[in-house]
Parts: structure tokens; C-alpha cells; sequence
């Protein structure tokens, strides 16, 4: 197997771990998984309409990837909770919030889509008063609501989710599944391999004019292709009379046995007419 296929082997590999890790598999969540996830919001003291929600959600679990939209807004000022000092900022408060949420959210496969400030009021409101402020909005990708639970489960969120409270004013947060983007990073890294791979074949079958270490002596009609490219002598070939763009392969073979002199007349280019002969001394081109 050549290096060249070896990568190929290589980068094939590393796209199937990379697509297995990022998508779901594990298919809808269980009815013993859906108990489990229950008790443990009971034991934190979920509010029992909240808790029906979150059952809700569970039980229509399709098994793929869903991404949560969040609109928020934020205190001018923080709310003093144990942890936030006097002089932090509502954003600082909330970095520390995300502090426990990044790294659970990387070692999942879940990630930000998008993140921004809002730029003005909302623009339209249809039966929602006290909706028309927002300070950001965002959009976080899960790989599955399996991996979803796996958080906000987590006893380590408990405590963080105290600085959520203290920094935002309100939020309004849903699910969107089905749902689709063209960045995902599944199809962007097959699109960019695909192009890398195209690239290198276009690469191969349009190498620059390769000037022979020496010329053929052999009088008879087909020398073999390694005494030209000695790159190729591990699988030396005949030269045919064939016209390839745009390296240079011999067309004919003329041997002069009484001066032991040897010419090769081939093409340049893709076709054209732009000839050349080699001989012992060399290479001339003529037009």
C-alpha cells in the first residue's frame, strides 16, 4: 500500500470516530432511564408541574440530536448569592455558571450554534407582554436528550445553577427537534475532505514537465516508462502512443544502431502541437 493510500486509510478512520462520537446511537431514552432522571429531580425538589414537563420531554425522546433556544435577559446588577462578589458583573456571574457547563457539554459533543447580543427590542409580539427586552440569545446543540439529563442531573450543576439564577432577570428556553443546520460539523468536515481529496487526484493527473535522468538507449520500439520516470520503476510500463495532459510521454522510438544514438519524439501539454527531441545530450524542444 502506498503513503499516499495509507493517509487516505488514516484521515477515513478519524472521520468514522469523529462522526461516531458526534451522533447519537444509543436510540430513545428507556422507561428505567426515564425512573432514574424522575427520582433524581425529586430528590432536588423539581416542582411538581416542572417535573411533569421535564416527563413530558423524556417520554418523547425521538433518540436524535435537538438543540435549545435561549433568549435572555440579564441584571444590571447581579443578585448577591454565596459565591458572587460585590464588585461582579452579570456576565461574570454567568461565566462562572458556564465554567461547570462548557467542559459537560464538550465531553458529550454538545456546543454552542450560535451566540450573540441582542441589538435591539424584539421587533415583533403576538399576546406576550414583558417580552420585549432581551440582553442575548444563543442556541446550544445536545447530541441527545440522554446527554441532556447527564447534566442537568449532575449534582455538580446544582450548585452552579445558583449563579444562573443570580445573573439572569428572565429567560425563555425551548427545544427544536427535528431540526437542521448547514454547519454541521458532520457534513462541513465530508465536504472539506471530499474537495482536499478531489484536489490531490487533480494534483496527481497534472504533474509539472519531468526532465528524464537519462534517455532510453534501447533502439527498439517501447522503451520501458521507469527509464523516464524513475519514480515509476517499481512498476515499469511500456510508453504507448498516447497523448496524457499534460506530462511529457514519448509518441515514437527511433535507434540509430551504427552511432548508438537514440531520439525520442513526444508532446508537451495537453494535445498540442509543441513537440521535442531527446537525445543523448540532452533535451530540444522545437515549434
Amino acid at each position: 500500500m502506498t503513503s499516499l493510500r495509507w493517509i487516505w486509510l488514516s484521515i477515513g478512520l478519524v472521520y468514522v470516530a469523529f462522526f461516531g462520537w458526534y451522533t447519537s446511537f444509543g436510540g430513545p431514552l428507556t422507561e428505567k432511564e426515564i425512573d432514574h432522571y424522575l427520582k433524581l429531580f425529586e430528590q432536588r425538589g423539581v416542582a411538581e408541574e416542572q417535573a411533569a414537563m421535564l416527563e413530558q420531554f423524556m417520554r418523547s425522546d425521538t433518540g436524535d440530536d435537538f438543540a435549545m433556544l435561549n433568549n435572555i435577559d440579564m441584571y444590571e446588577k447581579p443578585l448577591q448569592v454565596e459565591g458572587v462578589e460585590p464588585g461582579d458583573s452579570s456576565e461574570e456571574v454567568l461565566d462562572k455558571y458556564m465554567e461547570y457547563m462548557y467542559p459537560a457539554l464538550f465531553a458529550r459533543a454538545s456546543h454552542p450554534v450560535f451566540f450573540g447580543d441582542a441589538a435591539s427590542i424584539a421587533m415583533e409580539l403576538l399576546n406576550t407582554p414583558g417580552m420585549d427586552v432581551w440582553s442575548q440569545g444563543a442556541l446550544m446543540r445536545y447530541r441527545s436528550r440522554r446527554d441532556f439529563f447527564e447534566i442537568t442531573t449532575n449534582p455538580a450543576f446544582s450548585g452552579s445553577h445558583d449563579f444562573k439564577i443570580a445573573a439572569l432577570r428572565k429567560t425563555l428556553a425551548f427545544p427544536l427537534d427535528p431540526w437542521f443546520q448547514l454547519g454541521d460539523p458532520r457534513l462541513v468536515l465530508a465536504l472539506f475532505l471530499g474537495f482536499f481529496r478531489h484536489s490531490a487526484k487533480l494534483a496527481r493527473s497534472s504533474p509539472s514537465l519531468f526532465e528524464p535522468s537519462r534517455p532510453c538507449l534501447t533502439p527498439k520500439q517501447g522503451c520501458p516508462l521507469s527509464e523516464f520516470y524513475p519514480s515509476t520503476r517499481r512498476r515499469p510500463r511500456k510508453i504507448r502512443n498516447l497523448c496524457l495532459p499534460p506530462i511529457w510521454r514519448p509518441s515514437t522510438h527511433v535507434g540509430d544502431l551504427g552511432t548508438h544514438k537514440t531520439h525520442i519524439r513526444g508532446t508537451l501539454g495537453p494535445c498540442n502541437k509543441t513537440e521535442f527531441n531527446m537525445g543523448t545530450s540532452g533535451i530540444r524542444t522545437e515549434f
